[in-house]
């Protein structure tokens, strides 16, 4: 993620306390209409780079800052329920929930708990919990942070 978007992001997440400020909107996107800098093209955004890679224990299930049975993580957690304020929004649905685990790894959880894409440090990129692209964090025109998803990615959201 660029600096200024990993500020934006910082802004609407409190390090490792789970609560957030705002909720974040999803959007489906094409990735080839994606410019080079959110798109999987660029090597920061690859999912061959090591930082980006599920491999990488930073952003692993069985990293416990990434694990639901964290409460901060937990479907449990007012923060991440459908009146909290980590809320997911797709088609002005209620569909999960984000967390950034403290380490710099954002987390994004469907609304059923379960871990279904992450965010490495360092990267605009999101992935699936198979590592495979799945879209990115982005500035919208009105400067707020949105998930933009490959259609793989909403599968992987609304399925878990």
């Amino acid at each position: 993620m660029t600096s200024k978007a990993r500020i934006l992001l910082a802004s609407l997440v409190l390090a490792g306390s789970g609560a957030a400020l705002a909720d974040m909107k999803v959007l489906t996107i094409n990735v080839s209409a994606l410019p080079y800098d959110l798109s999987p093209s660029k090597y920061d955004n690859s999912p061959s780079k090591y930082g980006n890679s599920i491999s990488n224990y930073a952003n692993s299930d069985s990293n416990y800052a990434n694990s639901t049975s964290n409460y901060t993580n937990s479907s449990s957690n007012y923060a991440n329920s459908r009146s909290g304020a980590n809320r997911l929004i797709f088609d002005n649905t209620f569909v999960g929930y984000y967390v950034e685990n403290g380490a710099g790894v954002t987390n994004f959880f469907s609304a059923s708990g379960k871990r279904a894409l992450y965010n490495p440090e360092d990267s605009s990129a999101v992935f699936t919990n198979t590592g495979r692209y799945a879209g990115a964090l982005a500035l919208n025109n009105s400067k707020s942070i949105v998930l933009a998803l490959t259609p793989e990615g909403v599968k992987a959201l609304l399925i878990r």
